[in-house]
């Protein structure tokens, strides 16, 4: 994980990479950014 400029975050998995917001102001995710991240794991060979 690589922190950015304000709420943006790096993750880098088996030279896959995605990049995510801090849920704000609530502190719960978006339904999307799960979607998105579940699928970054799965890309990354991480199977649910």
């Amino acid at each position: 994980m690589t922190e950015g400029r304000g709420s943006r975050l790096r993750f880098t998995l088996n030279e896959r990479t995605i990049f995510v917001h801090r849920p704000h102001p609530a502190p719960d995710a978006k339904p999307y950014v799960v979607r998105n991240i579940r699928e970054f794991l799965k890309d990354a060979g991480i199977q649910p």
